[in-house]
Order: structure tokens, then C-alpha cells, then sequence
């Protein structure tokens, strides 16, 4: 683990961390670890299926939720708010642009993964390299980006 005033890092080689595979759960049970080092909290659980959002008061609050039941690729929706695992307003993105959420691309076969983490406590940076061929096509970015627009 890295930390600075901007963030905190973590790398798959970070000692006692969860490994990440095509198994069902394997994201979010590192994520459980991760998120809550990084100030987001969980708000929503289900079977391999998770809700995140961010402690800090100033960040949007977006929530984050990533459903992990499908092996190597979870798949990851955005809500404005939400009342359970499954419920929410303000979806993104809608399923005119990209039905079912996006995909976050795990792992190719049984082998672990090698992943990298960062967050500043507002947004989450995490990359996958899912075929294990140091191309890292997986992976996810989420929360409070810099805008060129006002909010």
C-alpha cells in the first residue's frame, strides 16, 4: 500500500488481499476489502452482488453497484439513489446505451489476476489484467471526475 494526501494505492502483490479470478464474488469480496480503506461504504449487499458509495460528503454520491454472479465478468451500473440491492433511480447507463451495465472483464480462466486500486475517497481507479497477458483490459473507473462543466 501507497498512501499520499491525493490517494491511496493498493497492488494484487499487497500482502493478505483478496485473489481475483473468474469465481463468482472474487470482485467484490476484494472490493469489501478495499472500499472501505478508501472511505466508500457499503450500502446494499446481496449474493456476489454489492452497492458502494462514498463517505465523503462532498463527493456526488453516486451509487456504485456491481453484480459479480456471472464468473469472469461482473457488470457494473450507476444509480442517482437506491432502496436495495436491486432498486434505484437515476440508472446509468440506461439499457438504450449499454443494456445490462457495463462489463468489468475479471479473468479469461481459473488463474488469479493481477489487479492495481487507487482512490482519493471520491472516485475509484481499478484496473484488471484479465487475460494475463500485461494488456490490462479490465477494470473500472467510478466516481467524481474532473468536469469541464459545471455540476
Amino acid at each position: 500500500m501507497e498512501t499520499s494526501a491525493n490517494g491511496i494505492y493498493y497492488a494484487d502483490n499487497t500482502m493478505g488481499h483478496p485473489d481475483l479470478d473468474n469465481s463468482n464474488g472474487s470482485l467484490v469480496t476484494l472490493l469489501d476489502e478495499l472500499l472501505p480503506l478508501a472511505g466508500f461504504s457499503t450500502v446494499y449487499t446481496g449474493t456476489n452482488k454489492r452497492v458502494y458509495q462514498s463517505n465523503d460528503v462532498e463527493s456526488n454520491q453516486l451509487l456504485c453497484r456491481i453484480d459479480d454472479t456471472n464468473g469472469g465478468n461482473a457488470r457494473l451500473r450507476g444509480f442517482e439513489t437506491m432502496s436495495d440491492i436491486d432498486t434505484g433511480t437515476g440508472l446509468f447507463p440506461l439499457d438504450t446505451q449499454y443494456n445490462g451495465g457495463f462489463y468489468i472483464y475479471k479473468s479469461n480462466s481459473a488463474s488469479i489476476r493481477p489487479w492495481r486500486f487507487y482512490s482519493n475517497g471520491k472516485i475509484i481507479y481499478f484496473f484488471i489484467d484479465s487475460t494475463g497477458a500485461a494488456t490490462w483490459p479490465g477494470g473500472f473507473i467510478f466516481g467524481d471526475i474532473n468536469s469541464f462543466t459545471a455540476n
